[in-house]
């Protein structure tokens, strides 16, 4: 087939379409975002952020990177359009290019298009003659999830179209470079379910609901927002899509819905135990009568030296480049933190910490810290730096994670229990209106770029952190005594 007729059978006469590998896999978890960018009020959308372009520039190093070093003779596609790139790319694909990078792809007859990673020949039948392509998508992630297969999925079809061969497989490369191999027919008909539920939210034939902490950066606060105004199931906490989708399958959409629903229906949902149910109770109880509901008193070990416990770190450069620790012992407080700047110091960030620790008298302090990175970057830190055996037991001994011990004590009037918004509840402010910490990270991004000031940011943010902690320890304690 000459390719000028290809470019128009693939064209269609359009210059672009409706299906993208993103908005098509959103379909899985967070379809409403794909209503919100068709629909939504434009200054509803989460404005850009430092550390989201933080997160796209790293993105595109580590695409740039796994291109020169797997596919160093690759022909990356320069374009100002997607249907000049597009044109570019059939023209490769008719050449017998080796791989393709940087690839537009479209078959607007179905409303697909977009931009493939890397395309690599294969011998075999196609209308290109002897050859055809596979894809091989790379990803900043570590841990692939089902949408980026989906988006593997995505590129292989639209790919199988076009040069009127459908590979078996597709391939992703992650984070460390390992590629994963991935069978077409497990994902064609999840694709193929996505693909149409995608258009028919783009047509306004469905609408779907906003979900409360379901969404990622983009649509995040529009769709909070509205769930809070619709009293949406989606409010109560820890309550996954899974779970949201069995019971909007009962006809549960809100809160009071759940409330109303027969006990024994709800009950009869795979996953759902009375304790469970009594749980969903409480907050709804709370949520709609803005009351504290206490469970059972929390006990607190009694000792001399209590230590608040943060640590900033990034996961994308592996590396924790701050342990604040909130040292409070008779009545005083002082803040003590270890610092690394750069990653070739973490290590003496860890020694100096553990040090530090070994110079405690056992028994007399503990170790507060809230949810369980901090367990996460001690049992990394041990694993790559060693530490003495009787030290690094001393250390985890010691911790206690508040956020198991505040949820099963108690039941607050919020939708979140992220320190953020349990510690502004109580009354407590951080000093930068930017706290956050996926800030940090962007901070300390800055800072090994040569912005000396970000150190200090991070350090004051990191201790304001460490006194919410304790704040909240405090509240849980004296609680019965306000």
């Amino acid at each position: 087939m000459p390719i000028k007729k290809l470019y128009e059978i693939c064209t269609n006469g359009k210059e672009k379409g409706k299906l993208t590998a993103t908005n098509v896999s959103n379909y899985l978890k967070e379809p409403f975002s794909i209503w919100a960018s068709e629909f939504a009020p434009k200054d509803k959308k989460d404005p850009e952020n430092a550390f989201q372009n933080l997160l796209s520039q790293r993105g595109i190093e580590h695409e740039k990177k796994i291109v020169s070093e797997m596919f160093p003779q690759s022909q990356t596609v320069e374009y100002k359009t997607l249907i000049q790139g597009f044109q570019q790319v059939l023209q490769a694909m008719f050449d017998g290019a080796e791989s393709i990078s940087n690839a537009p792809l479209m078959f607007l007859s179905e409303e697909l298009y977009g931009v493939a990673d890397v395309l690599k020949k294969k011998q075999g039948k196609s209308i290109f003659g002897n050859h055809y392509y596979i894809v091989k998508e790379i990803k900043s992630a570590k841990n692939l999830k089902e949408k980026h297969r989906l988006q593997g999925a995505f590129y292989n079809y639209m790919l199988g179209l076009i040069q009127e061969y459908t590979p078996e497989e597709f391939y992703l490369i992650n984070h460390e470079g390992d590629t994963i191999e991935c069978n077409y027919e497990e994902f064609k008909d999840k694709l193929h379910r996505c693909i149409q539920g995608t258009l028919r939210i783009l047509s306004g034939e469905e609408v779907p609901r906003p979900c409360h902490k379901g969404i990622e950066w983009t649509w995040s606060n529009y769709s909070n927002e509205l769930a809070i105004e619709s009293n949406d199931v989606s409010l109560l906490l820890g309550l996954g899509f899974a779970m949201q989708q069995k019971l909007k399958v009962l006809g549960i959409f809100t809160l009071d819905d759940l409330k109303k629903a027969s006990t024994q229906e709800v009950l009869a949902i795979k996953g759902v135990g009375k304790a469970t149910y009594e749980k969903w109770m409480r907050q709804i109880d709370s949520l709609q009568n803005n009351k504290v509901i206490q469970i059972k008193r929390p006990e607190f070990r009694d000792v001399k030296t209590e230590i608040f416990f943060d640590i900033e770190g990034d996961q994308e450069l592996k590396i924790d480049y701050l342990y604040g620790c909130l040292i409070r012992e008779n009545g005083k407080e002082e803040f003590k933190y270890f610092w690394a700047d750069k990653p070739e110091e973490e290590e003496q960030l860890w020694r100096d910490f553990c040090k530090y620790i070994d110079s405690l008298e056992n028994d007399t302090f503990v170790l507060y810290y809230y949810t369980s990175y901090e367990v996460t970057s001690i049992n990394k830190m041990n694993k790559t730096y060693g530490c003495d055996p009787r030290i690094f037991e001393k250390i985890k001994s010691h911790m206690i994670d508040l956020h198991p011990l505040l949820t099963k004590s108690y039941v607050l009037p919020l939708y979140s229990y992220s320190i953020k918004p349990v510690a502004k509840w109580l009354g407590f402010k951080w000093r930068a209106e930017d706290a956050g910490g996926d800030n940090s990270m962007e901070w300390y991004h800055r800072f090994m770029q040569g912005e000396i000031v970000m150190k200090q940011k991070i350090i004051d943010y990191n201790e304001d952190d460490v006194r919410a902690t304790l704040v909240l320890k405090d509240w849980m304690e004296d609680y019965l005594n306000q």
